[in-house]
């Protein structure tokens, strides 16, 4: 969100999709009520470090960290905020005081924060549990807005393949060994994804709606599209599978089901088209410095983020946009929103000589490279004992990024290490000294 986007939203007051907490050296108690209530409402944006006169007092600089990550734990603990959901948190500042902003987007699904259900409107946040015909409206409306909780009661579950329920384990335990779904059977693993649901209009109980297509969709990708060197942190990673991952998980995630128009994925000499079934949100080219990230299907997104087949609300647009430009040689991708969405991801830059365009690509991943060895060796001036661990923390690159580049630089003699591994330390050696050697 851009700073004058969430100026005017702080100048315009809270109301039904804004709430401000001022939260300066901790959380404010009704904190996940208020959370529980956009998501059953309309979604909204919460925003801490602000009174509820709009003016902006700012968190404390040493518990933002603390409270992000209090924030997320708690959201996806189901004894809390019940499903659990997700969302990224940013960071603002205002002359010089620290917001946070936590978008809350509207969910598929009634939820409880402990145990009970809340709604939202003008005057704020409102306790709903015992309240049956405005609980029911709630499921209703649910179930009406979003496709995903249409119900199909005579799906059974030896209807669904074995071999993918048995896959989707396998992926879980990779990324997370204890992950509760790993104990459960077949329909206990769909129930608690929010795969299986009652209709308070009939009284029906069944199942929802199944996915395959992910990694049939991929394989045909890595059949018919290259997949260039690329280097991000001095580490290789496919740009390929970086952009791809997220135009296929967004076919399915983001798919307005109940369309008959069937979903595209076509790959042309010049370009890549995609066209999808949509539930509009509004008309035109999304700008990715300027939207608001809307979970068309959040059940199936919840479940691909569970297996590792997507990640926070609204970072796949962003990856679409930072890694196309070096896939395409400096062509940049286009998201239109529309009754059709449509994702262009071009495969040649229509912008100039290729030469010119490969030249900009090498001179951006040299400086990101420099950069890096300047942060180490600048690090091991300071602190000459620093560790592999710390390195990792002061530079913001993985373990083995460290070690890579530790060992380029002591093979071109720019450091040496003096005693063991454990008690001695890193010594810079200076140009002078440097030629000397050589």
């Amino acid at each position: 969100m851009l700073k004058q986007e969430l100026l005017n939203i702080i100048k315009a007051g809270e109301g039904l999709t804004v709430e401000f907490k001022e939260s300066k050296n901790a959380l404010n108690k009704d904190i996940y009520q208020t959370i529980c209530a956009f998501l059953n409402r309309n979604g909204g944006n919460l925003i801490l470090g602000v009174k509820d006169n709009g003016k902006i007092t700012g968190i404390a600089p040493d518990v933002i960290s603390r409270i992000k990550r209090e924030i997320v734990s708690t959201v996806n603990n189901p004894q809390k905020i019940n499903p659990p959901v997700y969302f990224s948190i940013q960071e603002a500042v205002f002359n010089n005081k620290k917001i946070l902003v936590i978008y809350v987007p509207e969910s598929s699904q009634v939820h409880r924060c402990n145990g009970k259900i809340y709604d939202r409107n003008e005057d704020g946040d409102f306790d709903i549990t015992n309240q049956s015909d405005a609980v029911a409206t709630l499921y209703i409306r649910k179930q009406s807005s979003f496709s995903e909780n249409k119900i199909y009661p005579y799906l059974r579950i030896t209807d669904f393949r074995n071999d993918l329920l048995e896959f989707t384990r396998k992926t879980i335990k990779i990324r997370n060994a204890e992950h509760p779904w790993l104990l459960m059977n077949n329909e206990e693993l769909l129930k608690s994804a929010g795969l299986y649901q009652k209709d308070y209009t009939t009284g029906k109980k069944g199942f929802t709606l199944a996915i395959e297509s992910y990694d049939l969709l991929m394989k045909f990708i890595a059949k018919h599209l290259p997949d260039p060197f690329f280097l991000e942190e001095n580490m290789r990673v496919s740009l390929r599978d970086k952009i791809f991952r997220e135009v296929v998980s967004n076919i399915l995630i983001h798919r307005e089901y109940l369309n008959p128009y069937p979903a595209k994925l076509i790959i042309e000499e010049e370009k890549v088209i995609t066209e999808n079934a949509n539930k509009t949100h509004f008309l035109g080219v999304i700008d990715p410095n300027n939207f608001s990230p809307f979970p068309k299907n959040p059940k199936i997104a919840r479940f691909f983020r569970e297996i590792g087949r997507a990640d926070e609300l609204g970072s796949g647009v962003r990856n679409i946009f930072k890694y196309t430009p070096f896939y395409s040689k400096g062509g940049k991708p286009e998201l239109i929103e529309g009754d059709i969405f449509k994702i262009i991801i071009p495969l040649i830059a229509k912008i100039g000589p290729k030469k010119t365009v490969e030249k900009t690509v090498e001179k951006t991943v040299e400086k990101t490279v420099e950069k890096t060895v300047e942060k180490i060796i600048g690090a091991m001036r300071e602190k000459p004992k620093i560790t592999i661990k710390e390195l990792v923390a002061v530079v913001g690159l993985s373990r083995r990024g460290i070690e890579w580049n530790i060992e380029k630089l002591k093979k071109e003699g720019k450091i040496k290490r003096i005693g063991p591994a454990k008690g001695g330390y890193w010594k810079v050696i200076k140009a002078k000294e440097n030629k000397g050697r050589n």
